[in-house]
C-alpha cells in the first residue's frame, strides 16, 4: 500500500513546487510520481478534480547506519500550495471521504477549486497581469506613496532603509496630514538643508575640541549653581544662610525654591526684615533648599502634599530613568544604556536623538527623566513602543513579546505621544 505512511509539504506558491521537489531528491529516492510528468495531467480542460503533486519515494541508503525495515517501505510526499492544501482541508468530507453523496455539494467543491486555480495563476503571474492596460491606472494615495518611496530610494542607501518601505510612506504622508505640510515641501526641506547620511569623519582633535566644549558648558552651570560668600539680601536684617545648598529639586528639573529666591531680584527685595522670634506677629519664613514648590513636602497649609508623596514613591525608577538619559546623552553615537534588553537600549538611543540633548542640559534631562517616572513609562512600554516604530503591529508585537494584545493594546493607550519615536535618526549610526 503506497499510501500507508505520507506527509504533506505545503509551500507558498507554484513556483515553489519546484525547490520542495530538489529538497525531497536530496533525503530520499523516488519510486514513482503522480502526474508521471511535469507538464502531464489525465485532466481535461472542462475537468478541476483532485491532481496534487504526489511522490512515491524511499529513505536514501545510508553506510553509516545499519539496514533497517524502514529501507524499503514505500511512502507518499504531497507537495501543495496554501491555497490547495486549504480547499483539501475544507472539502475532505465533501468529495473524499465523507458519509454522504450529494452532486450538489460536490459541484460546489470543485467550483472552489476552479476559482482557487485562478488565483494561483494570478499570484504566479501577478508581474505580468499588472501590466495590462486594464490595470494601468492609479489613485491619489498609491501616486503619493509611490513618489514618497522613490524620494526615499533618492536620498538615502538601500542599507539605511527598512525592509517595509510602504509603512515607511504612510507614516510619512500621515505626520504631512497631521501638521498640514505638502510632501513636497518636506522634499524641499531636506534637500536645502542636507539631511543626508554621513558617516562620522571627526578627527581626534574634533571630538577633544566637543569634549573641552561640553566639560565647558557643565563647569560653567557648576559655577552658577556655586553657593555665595554673602548674602544677597538687600534689606536690613534680612540674612540668608550661604550655606545651604541651592541648585535642581530632588525630584524634577526645576530650581529649589531657595534657588528661585535668591536668584529673583524682585522677591529679594520685598523680603520685610527679620523680627523678634518672641514677637506675636513673626511668621518664619521658609524656603526649601531640596525641593521646588511643586514637589516641597508640605503645602501652605500644613497639609501633605500629594505630589511630593508621588515623586517620593517613584525615587527610584527617577533616578533610574536619569541616569540611562544622561549615560546616552555622553556618547549619543551609539546606544550606552546597557540594560541588558537591546530593545530598551534602541528606544533610548532614538528618543535622545529626537530630543538632541546635551550633557550639559541638566535641567531638561530631570525633566525628561521625572515625565517617565510620572507616566510610568516600564521596560516593557518601552519594548512595545520600539517595536511599534519598527513596523509591528499590535498581534506581531504580542507574539514577539509573549503577551496578548489586548496587553499590547493598552499598554499603548497608556502612552502619551510625547514618549513616541516619531522619525529616525539622521546621522546617527543605527544601533545592530
Amino acid at each position: 500500500m503506497e499510501d500507508f505512511f505520507a506527509c504533506t509539504l505545503v509551500v507558498e506558491n507554484r513556483s515553489s513546487i519546484s525547490e520542495a521537489l530538489k529538497v525531497v531528491e536530496e533525503i530520499c529516492d523516488l519510486v514513482s510520481r503522480r502526474p508521471p510528468e511535469e507538464g502531464k495531467t489525465h485532466k481535461s480542460p472542462d475537468e478541476f478534480c483532485f491532481d496534487d503533486l504526489r511522490l512515491y519515494v524511499k529513505l536514501k541508503a545510508s553506510d553509516q547506519l545499519p539496514p533497517t525495515p524502514l529501507d524499503d517501505l514505500i511512502f507518499e510526499i504531497q507537495i501543495k500550495t496554501f491555497l490547495q492544501h486549504a480547499w483539501s482541508i475544507a472539502t475532505h468530507d465533501l468529495v473524499y471521504k465523507g458519509q454522504n453523496v450529494d452532486w450538489g455539494r460536490a459541484r460546489v467543491a470543485y467550483q472552489i477549486k476552479a476559482m482557487l486555480e485562478h488565483a494561483e495563476i494570478s499570484v504566479e503571474r501577478v508581474d505580468a497581469m499588472a501590466e495590462s492596460s486594464l490595470l494601468a491606472v492609479t489613485d491619489e494615495k498609491i501616486r503619493k506613496l509611490k513618489a514618497v518611496i522613490d524620494w526615499l530610494r533618492r536620498t538615502w542607501d538601500g542599507e539605511w532603509l527598512p525592509k517595509d518601505m510602504v509603512r515607511l510612506a504612510e507614516n510619512i504622508i500621515a505626520m504631512c496630514q497631521a501638521i498640514s505640510v505638502e510632501l513636497d515641501d518636506i522634499f524641499e526641506c531636506v534637500r536645502l538643508r542636507s539631511f543626508l547620511l554621513t558617516k562620522d569623519q571627526q578627527s581626534a582633535i574634533d571630538q577633544q575640541f566637543i569634549a573641552t566644549l561640553e566639560s565647558l558648558i557643565e563647569l560653567v552651570w557648576d559655577c552658577a549653581c556655586k553657593r555665595p560668600k554673602t548674602s544677597k539680601a538687600p534689606n536690613k536684617g534680612v540674612s540668608l544662610n550661604a550655606q545651604r545648598r541651592h541648585g535642581f529639586c530632588r525630584f524634577c528639573g526645576n530650581l529649589t525654591e531657595f534657588s528661585v529666591f535668591i536668584e529673583t531680584p524682585n522677591q529679594m527685595s520685598d523680603v520685610e526684615p527679620k523680627e523678634p522670634k518672641d514677637s506675636s506677629t513673626h511668621k518664619r519664613f521658609q524656603l526649601s533648599h531640596q525641593f521646588c514648590s511643586e514637589h516641597r513636602p508640605k503645602l501652605e497649609s500644613n497639609e501633605w502634599n500629594p505630589a511630593y508623596r508621588q515623586a517620593l514613591r517613584s525615587q527610584d525608577q527617577f533616578d533610574l530613568e536619569l541616569s540611562r538619559l544622561s549615560k546616552q546623552c555622553a556618547k549619543p553615537a551609539t546606544p550606552q544604556v546597557k540594560s541588558g534588553n537591546k530593545l530598551v537600549d534602541s528606544y533610548y538611543f532614538y528618543y535622545v536623538s529626537n530630543l538632541t540633548l546635551q550633557p550639559a542640559d541638566k535641567a531638561e534631562l530631570r525633566k525628561q527623566a521625572r515625565l517617565m517616572a510620572d507616566w510610568k513609562l516600564s521596560d516593557r512600554k518601552k519594548q512595545i513602543l520600539m517595536l511599534q516604530w519598527s513596523g509591528l503591529n499590535q498581534s506581531d508585537i504580542a507574539q514577539k513579546l509573549g503577551t496578548t494584545r489586548q496587553a499590547v493594546s493598552k499598554a499603548l493607550a497608556s502612552i502619551p505621544a510625547m514618549f513616541r519615536l516619531c522619525q529616525k535618526p539622521r546621522s546617527r549610526r543605527q544601533p545592530k
